[in-house]
Order: C-alpha cells, then structure tokens, then sequence
C-alpha cells in the first residue's frame, strides 16, 4: 500500500506547548492497552482494545455525544449490567473521557491505543471508520479534499491484511510511518468536520 507523505505532517512539540494545554493532557492519560483489553474480557465484549479506542475516536470526531447507543452498537452492551466489575467500567469510561479531551485539545499530543509488541492497526481503522458512521457522519462530500484522501486511505488500511517486508528494521519503520499517519489523519479529519459542523451551526 501507497500512501500519500503529503498528509504526514510535522507534529508540534508538546513541551514546548501553552502549560494549560499541556497540565490538560497530562489529566487526559488514557488507560495502557493491557488495561483496557482485560477490561473488555471482563465486560464480555467483542471488541478489542485497538479497534474500541479507534471507534471512540470516530464517534467523537463525527460529534457523537449520546454514549449509550454507542456502546450498544459497538457490542459493549453488558459495560451497562451492574454485574460488570466496576473496575472495567472504570477504565472504559477513562478511555472514553481521556479521548476526548485528548482530540479536542490543540496540543496535537493526541496518541493511538497500540499494544508495545505488536500493531493492531487493520483493527484500529476498522474502529474508526465504524465510530464514524455511530457519530453521524454520513456524506464525505463535507470534507475538504485532503480529508476526503485521509478517509479513503483509512478505509483501506480496514479492509486491508497488511503485510511488510522480511527485514525487521523495514518492518518497524513501516509500521511507525502508519502509525504516525493514522494518528495525523485522525486530527486532520477532526478539523475537517468541526469546520462543517460550524458551518451547518451558522445556517
């Protein structure tokens, strides 16, 4: 798979950011990736914990606001039964409140939930693009050309198996050029739809 270097672009430092946007990302610390998928075992879901955290990431940039129905979409409907244990109820909702505040903030500091020995990230864009379509989002004609591309290319990565060369090093800076890429076109499509959200606010 090909994709377009024109849309990576060079990410702000964070510590040289405003203090309040940083002391907000330091609040906003998502659960780690072992938290959250021994959560969802304990919630009986049938989502994993790379393709849950893309899911929300759709659903918020999409402007979803009603939880509920998103997780019962998402097939995380026993997180509501009382007899869930309260700590994977708690990580959950951490995850969902820290992503949030994570994407609404300026600091471009925003992470991807990715597990340290491998990289789920087929799953991860499944996630998105499903969040997208839960959050409202409808009509790519909305977005701006380069949004337009970045969707299309997320798309892809879900419906693609993806496979790297055999050299080790190939295969991890192939994968942190997608990562990178996936994480960068989350914020470029949060932009892109806030401005239509704006513009559809002001008719």
């Amino acid at each position: 798979m090909q994709f377009r270097r024109r849309h990576i672009r060079p990410t702000p430092d964070v510590e040289s950011a405003d203090p309040i946007g940083r002391a907000r990302m330091q609040t906003a610390t998502l659960p780690d990736y072992d938290e959250i998928a021994q959560a969802l075992i304990d919630a009986r879901a049938q989502v994993g914990a790379a393709e849950l955290h893309g899911a929300i990431c759709g659903f918020i940039c999409a402007g979803g606001t009603d939880f509920e129905p998103f997780v019962i979409a998402i097939s995380l409907e026993h997180l509501l039964d009382v007899e869930t244990p309260e700590p994977a109820r708690a990580h959950i909702a951490l995850l969902y409140q820290g992503a949030r505040t994570q994407i609404d903030d300026d600091s471009f500091g925003f992470p991807l939930l990715l597990p340290d020995s491998e990289t789920p990230i087929v799953e991860r864009g499944q996630g998105f693009v499903s969040g997208l379509g839960l959050g409202g989002f409808a009509d790519e004609r909305k977005l701006s050309s380069d949004g337009r591309e970045v969707l299309r290319d997320i798309a892809e990565i879900a419906r693609t198996r993806l496979a790297f060369d055999e050299t080790e090093d190939v295969d991890e800076e192939a994968l942190a050029e997608l990562v990178e890429f996936a994480r960068v076109g989350v914020l470029l499509l949060r932009e892109d739809l806030r401005a239509g959200q704006r513009t559809a606010s002001l008719q």
